[in-house]
């Protein structure tokens, strides 16, 4: 065996070297070849698993980098191992003895140092640039619990700001004493493999190498809530990964995948082992990183790369970084609980923090809604909020729930789509120019079908909401299925951009995918699906939005549904948005004309005055000329942009029609100030976005003859000097 046994520090393995891997790649698939020559035999693993019992019964180690672990993760014991690059030595520490070129420290981790892998133009799969041959193992570090029934596993990633996504690649993930892949795949009691892929759009998928496949490796969405995890250039992302090992004679394995925080994986039949060999249990990571793929099409049009950072095996959930370093988390500033017909919810967050929100209980990502001002929920819903702010890690999720009480419904609408079409994407195998730009917004259904990854149809929708002028209670979208195949499928509808037209549209030019709309259907016959969509309409009418688009997607493999469209020939069948409204307020108060304002400057302060259409309260913030604006939240609860004490601020009860006024002190004299307000109604409908006023405060008569003097004494002084330079010059 070319594993040495070191009696002192029970037993550490030698990774196999990236020639070895690439003549195992080369070489057949035989049973005997899928075995790794490194491996020990089956006695030698049997005293390996009974030491390892024995350390793990009187203590626990972390292998690693155990002196730069984050502060978030600081004093856990369940945490194996712990990866920051923060050491010159990190591959002895590591036990990753790579020698790919293409592997380097980089000072612009997620904090601090993180992991390179280069990936250079025109090169693709396992031998070609990138790491495609290393990994380690937890029961190379000694004391380490390595031998466990299930494991988590967490890594940060980010894709270079220009990284072209081409056919896809591998990224790492959990494995068990082996490398398989290339088409060769374990017998059940020698180890199994689980690394993830990217597909030509970014999307995560698992990619596992296990016992009961045959062929290349299984690979299986990430897209357990509805939205696909999408690997996005420039951005940090946090994967974490979870796998518990099937009972032997049941394939009951599973396998759960977090993105950036989100549930977004649940397998829970997958057969990881046939016997309970110490070789099924030796945890650790295969870092796989490289394009491909088993042809040119695979390979990058330019060198790219990608960067790693906090690498962590734990027994336990992990998450997102917390601690030092990480945003505040937003404040939810609207208290969770019981309301009638509406709510309206104010968060604040960190100065220069970029908030995004949900209202379907999923943690927000960087494709979530922005928060620029409240939100208004008409149907009972978890909010969460989140702060992000370039490459510091994202804050942790602020969470408020909400349960919406109904007035009896007074009023319906339906909507009949303004636009439909489809987008269509084929593989390089296909002449994909002519494909992308070919616009399908004519014909008479609209397609949603997920095949493999690089062809695919994406259906496209759009309604006018301008007329939805009342309180909804209730919003359903509803399509006609014309026919289905490959199902029963689950399919999603996602939030897009409006700014796209019936006949201008392809895949070309198609807008960006944002966050889940919705809760998937299931589609397996013709017949009319629906969406609530309550939430989403009255949140984008409360910004003052005329229109609502979507995604239609197929989330099974395969799987195929045509909808009838805008041009089909029935109208009973086209596309629907069906409103039902309350008799409840939902129109926030207005401005009088020419209110509010501010007059009457002092020394010291000036009155702020108000006037609005109906009874409600006006809230005001006094800040420094030129700070950053507030949103209305922020002034609701007296506080600037970056969520501090404003200067002064204060509120005013207001009936309708009527003015009132108060007095703001304890401001600089001859200073220019901000003041922004808001108003609200009786029934908690805020005003979308503040108003500001210009305000300036009168100098004191003392430091008005003061400066008048100091002038005079400047001026006389640049007359003298300007005198005796005359002199000079004669």
């Amino acid at each position: 065996m070319s594993a040495k046994v070191d009696a002192a520090a029970r037993r550490v393995f030698r990774l196999p070297t990236a020639a070895h891997t690439k003549r195992r790649a080369a070489a057949s698939t035989t049973d005997a070849d899928k075995v790794d020559a490194h491996a020990p035999t089956a006695p030698a693993f049997l005293v390996l698993a009974f030491i390892a019992a024995l350390a793990a019964s009187a203590f626990s180690a972390t292998g690693g980098e155990t002196n730069s672990i984050e502060p978030g993760l600081q004093g856990r014991g369940d945490l194996l191992f712990y990866g920051s690059l923060e050491n010159a030595n990190w591959k002895s520490s590591w036990h990753m003895n790579t020698t790919d070129p293409d592997v380097s420290i980089s000072t612009n981790g997620r904090i601090g140092n993180g992991l390179r892998i280069g990936l250079l133009q025109g090169q693709y799969g396992g031998t070609g640039s990138g790491i495609s041959g290393d990994y380690f193992l937890l029961s190379s570090t000694p004391g380490v619990a390595s031998y466990q029934e299930e494991m988590y596993y967490r890594y940060y990633i980010k894709l270079d700001p220009n990284f072209p996504y081409v056919q896809g690649g591998k990224i790492p993930g959990l494995m068990a004493h082996a490398m398989y892949g290339g088409g060769s795949h374990p017998d059940g009691t020698n180890g199994w493999t689980a690394r993830y892929m990217w597909s030509n759009c970014g999307e995560l998928y698992l990619y596992a190498y296990l016992p009961d496949a045959t062929g290349w490796g299984t690979d299986l969405k990430c897209d357990y809530t509805g939205k696909r995890a999408t690997l996005l250039p420039g951005k940090w992302h946090c994967i974490e990964q979870y796998i518990k090992l099937n009972t032997v004679g049941r394939t009951n394995g599973i396998c759960k995948t977090w993105f950036d925080g989100s549930f977004c994986q649940s397998e829970t039949n997958l057969l990881f082992r046939t016997a309970d060999t110490p070789a099924n249990k030796d945890w650790g990571s295969y870092f796989s990183c490289f394009f491909g793929g088993s042809g040119i099409e695979w390979a990058p049009p330019y060198n790219t790369y990608m960067l790693f950072d906090n690498v962590v095996l734990a027994t336990n959930y992990i998450g997102p970084m917390t601690g030092a370093g990480v945003l505040p988390t937003p404040v939810i500033t609207t208290a969770g609980g019981a309301y009638s017909n509406q709510v309206v919810v104010s968060v604040t967050g960190a100065p220069g923090a970029t908030i995004r929100y949900t209202s379907n209980g999923d943690a927000p990502g960087y494709l979530a809604q922005v928060y620029t001002g409240p939100v208004r929920l008409v149907t009972s819903a978890a909010f969460k909020a989140r702060a992000f702010n370039g490459d510091r890690p994202y804050s942790d999720v602020a969470t408020a729930n909400y349960i919406i009480a109904h007035a009896p419904v007074a009023g319906s609408m339906t909507n009949i789509a303004s636009d439909d079409s489809y987008v269509w994407q084929k593989d390089c195998s296909y002449p994909t120019a002519a494909v992308n730009n070919v616009n399908y917004g004519g014909e008479t259904t609209v397609a949603a079908i997920a095949g493999f990854a690089g062809y695919e149809r994406r259906g496209l929708v759009k309604f006018p909401i301008g007329n939805v002028t009342a309180a909804v209670a209730s919003a359903k979208l509803r399509l006609y299925v014309d026919s289905t195949s490959g199902g029963p499928g689950r399919f999603t509808l996602l939030e897009t951009d409006p700014a796209w037209s019936n006949t201008g549209v392809t895949w070309a030019n198609r807008p960006d995918e944002r966050d889940l709309a919705a809760v998937p259907v299931t589609v397996s016959a013709a017949g009319w699906i629906e969406w609530d969509v309550a939430n989403y309409l009255s949140a984008q009418r409360h910004k003052g939005e005329t229109e609502l688009a979507f995604y239609l997607i197929s989330l099974t493999s395969n799987c195929r549904a045509w909808l009838r469209s805008k041009e089909y020939a029935s109208a009973a069948y086209r596309p629907q948005l069906i409103v039902n409204t309350t008799m409840a307020d939902a129109t926030p108060p207005a401005w009088i004309n020419g209110w509010p304002a501010v007059d009457t400057p002092c020394a010291t302060g000036f009155v702020v005055r108000a006037k609005i259409n109906e009874a409600g309260t006006a809230y005001y913030v006094v800040l420094d000329d030129g700070a950053p604006a507030p949103t209305a939240g922020q002034v609701q609860t007296g506080q600037d942009a970056g969520g501090a004490p404003a200067r002064a601020s204060g509120a005013l009860t207001l009936a309708a029609n009527s003015a009132d006024a108060a007095v703001v002190g304890a401001l600089w004299p001859g200073t220019p100030y901000d003041v922004y307000f808001i108003a609200g109604d009786t029934s908690a409908n805020l005003q979308f976005a503040p108003v500001k006023v210009d305000a300036i405060t009168i100098p004191e008569p003392a430091l008005v003859l003061c400066l008048v003097a100091v002038g005079m004494l400047l001026a006389r002084r640049r007359i003298s000097f300007a005198f005796y330079r005359i002199l000079q010059c004669q």
